[in-house]
């Protein structure tokens, strides 16, 4: 069975068609050569003017013949090429609906589980309280779901002005995590405020604001750690600021340190929910870098040793466009 899944295998068929049609013109080329030289040997043995059997346009022919040829073989490699890229879309696409799917219910389940216990019984107050930061927090993550999708559209329409204004990044960042404290619970975040100076940047603040939702909730999400730390610090040279995202969470392989900003890409797979969240997370985070004229990268030691994201943006900017 696996012998003849291999023998119809895309790829398998792809080199064979590259094999034949090489194999057939050298074949015809040698066949060509063959003739001409018989043609030649004729001409020589009965004293025949090489110029009126020969045919004059040999060469060009040939050559023209391989130009051909090589025109053929590229335009296979690019169709094959595509055809690979569209496969890998499907299944991140079809990976991305499962998992996404699977995202939805689960808050929702939780969300009505909480309601019928209302409804069914008593609770005393301090029971009711934890059961709406419960909802609270599972709304939120709906909330952040249904925006991830409504964001990408927006953020890939080039056409899309952002309306930016100055603001002091540490302002921002404290604010931030003073203003969503409830949804990071399920960790620590210590965040090094090692600037006296005001760190003043255009920023679109509703964007930025999903930037640091999706890097901190990754740091939680992905760790299995008893105590799941996040730490966040600032770093300034001549020309960029640094802001570092360090979590103590599983890590991640050299591998992967490209793939994870890619539209749709999850580590795992949604059949044995080993793959989290929407494959859109990392994608955002990349795109408004990008519209904030900065860049992320991640860096890791492996498995188990946790993961820094580095927001790097051009400072001080001397275009303070807003």
């Amino acid at each position: 069975m696996k012998k003849h899944l291999f023998i119809f295998h895309p790829i398998t068929i792809f080199a064979s068609s590259i094999i034949a049609v090489v194999t057939s013109y050298f074949v015809y080329l040698r066949w060509y050569i063959k003739v001409i030289g018989n043609i030649d040997d004729f001409a020589l043995r009965f004293g025949v003017d090489q110029k009126v059997v020969a045919d004059p346009y040999s060469l060009f022919m040939i050559i023209t013949t391989s130009i051909l040829l090589g025109g053929i073989i590229v335009g296979l490699i690019i169709i094959f090429t595509y055809y690979q890229k569209t496969i890998q879309l499907y299944r991140l696409q079809e990976n991305f609906i499962n998992n996404f799917t699977h995202e939805l219910k689960t808050p929702l389940a939780s969300i009505r589980l909480y309601l019928e216990t209302f409804k069914k019984y008593e609770v005393t107050k301090e029971e009711r309280d934890k059961f709406i930061d419960y909802m609270l927090k599972d709304s939120n993550r709906l909330d952040n779901y249904v925006n991830q999708i409504l964001q990408v559209g927006n953020i890939e329409n080039k056409e899309k002005n952002y309306k930016k204004e100055l603001v002091d990044l540490k302002t921002l960042l404290s604010d931030f995590l003073e203003h969503n404290h409830h949804l990071f619970t399920e960790g620590k975040i210590s965040f090094n405020n090692n600037f006296d100076d005001q760190l003043i940047y255009p920023v679109e603040k509703r964007l930025f604001e999903m930037l640091l939702m999706n890097l901190i909730s990754n740091a939680f999400r992905y760790n299995d750690k008893k105590e799941k730390l996040l730490d966040i610090s600032f770093q300034k040279d001549s020309k960029t600021l640094h802001l570092f995202f360090k979590d103590n969470g599983i890590g991640l392989h050299s591998k992967y340190k490209k793939r994870i900003f890619k539209k749709f890409y999850q580590i795992g797979k949604s059949e044995d929910c080993t793959a989290k969240g929407t494959g859109l997370g990392l994608y955002l985070v990349q795109q408004i870098a990008k519209i904030h004229r900065g860049k992320i990268k991640v860096e890791s030691l492996g498995k188990g040793n946790g993961t820094t994201f580095i927001l790097s943006l051009p400072f001080p900017s001397k275009e303070r466009i807003i």
